[in-house]
């Protein structure tokens, strides 16, 4: 390029200057970019990991209210804290969720089908907990206290589970 004074030189440098800045903020942005993406899916694995140790919880809160290693009252307490904070996870998750998809995140595809799943299964569980609650009769649920009552007892045949 051939300036012929030094406006031009000037309006030249300024217009060199402009583009290296546009460059620099590209490389900044794609740089904070990557950096709170990054972070986003490290939150994102963390409430994954949340949701499977509320899903672990349950499991094991059932497998010793039915081996008789609690009591009843024991059992609803514990039960009334995994489904509070099973809600609490779920409103959270779908913010989440839905903050993420109104910044339009790039993240990583398959962690993010994961958090996805996470969500529509709690949704389920938490519905057909519902389902099963509104749907048992006050008869049901004496029958089925009195049964795991009979299990804790001995009185029952002992359960063979597939897994063993």
């Amino acid at each position: 390029m051939i300036l012929s004074d030094s406006s031009d030189l000037l309006s030249a440098v300024r217009d060199q200057s402009q583009r290296f800045r546009s460059e620099i903020d590209g490389v900044m942005v794609a740089r904070i970019d990557s950096e709170v993406s990054e972070k986003i899916e490290q939150a994102m694995q963390a409430t994954i990991n949340t949701q499977h140790t509320l899903l672990a919880s349950d499991d094991e809160l059932r497998r010793r209210f039915i081996l008789g290693s609690i009591t009843d009252s024991e059992y609803r307490a514990q039960d009334a804290a995994i489904v509070y904070f099973s809600k609490v996870w779920l409103a959270t998750a779908k913010y989440f969720a839905e903050a993420i998809h109104r910044e339009h995140l790039a993240l990583a595809p398959q962690l993010r089908a994961h958090f996805e799943n996470c969500i529509k299964e709690m949704v389920a569980l938490l519905e057909d907990r519902k389902a099963t609650v509104r749907t048992m009769t006050p008869e049901l649920v004496a029958m089925q206290e009195e049964a795991l009552k009979e299990h804790r007892d001995g009185k029952t045949e002992q359960f063979l589970s597939f897994e063993e």
